[in-house]
């Protein structure tokens, strides 16, 4: 109670009413009407909001996209390799059923999403909380990078076979394989992507073969 907590500390309740209304905004208590004020317990998506939030207020849309494939490049070689290695049987199926979702995925925005959730899924295997933590606070410019690189007819088919071979060296464990396979993806994934963010400046392809405007 907030007068319990001003007496322990020697300070009055406006004091600690500020100091809880503090800690509420950065998700390390829970402030329950009727109930007090609870600590909770770490979350992995509020530390990625968090992330991402610091993103968005020094202004995501100046950071380099080259720059987000390196961080890519970095976070993602690793995680492939030790999901190969600490995945359990769990962990498989799930990412199993998430190469299915990308391969029945019907439109770009849904192509898309099952694309990030994939790598996602990947990051969850490693069973290191960092990893969801670091690829989740990036996953609206993930996001708007897939969504661009879907501009071209072949970037469904080409992240398919890559995925195929990802999860294929996780169900063999091969850390070095499933490492090579993700290295593999993500200099595809960034050739795709800048091959179309021309065509969409000169007004080439769209997803569904027609040619877009330029800009679009």
């Amino acid at each position: 109670a907030e007068r319990e907590l001003g007496e322990l500390f020697g300070v009055s309740r406006t004091v600690v009413r500020e100091a809880v209304k503090s800690l509420a905004a950065k998700g390390l208590v829970d402030v329950r009407r009727g109930h007090g004020t609870v600590v909770t317990f770490p979350d992995v998506e509020l530390a990625a909001e968090t992330i991402a939030n610091m993103l968005r207020s020094e202004g995501a849309g100046r950071i380099a996209f080259s720059r987000v494939h390196e961080v890519r490049r970095l976070l993602e070689v690793e995680i492939a390799g030790l999901a190969a290695e600490r995945r359990t049987d769990e962990d498989l199926r799930d990412i199993e059923a998430l190469l299915r979702r990308t391969e029945e995925a019907s439109d770009p925005a849904e192509w898309a999403r099952a694309d990030v959730d994939f790598h996602a899924r990947l990051a969850a295997a490693t069973h290191n909380l960092l990893f969801p933590v670091l690829l989740g606070s990036m996953a609206e410019i993930l996001m708007e990078l897939r969504l661009t690189a879907a501009r071209l007819r072949e970037t469904k088919q080409q992240a398919q076979a890559h995925h195929k071979r990802i999860y294929e060296a996780l169900a063999a464990r091969s850390p070095s394989a499933a490492r090579k396979a993700m290295r593999e993806h993500m200099a595809e994934a960034e050739s795709t992507f800048q091959r179309a963010r021309i065509a969409s400046a000169i007004g080439g392809e769209r997803p569904d073969g027609r040619a877009a405007a330029a800009g679009e």
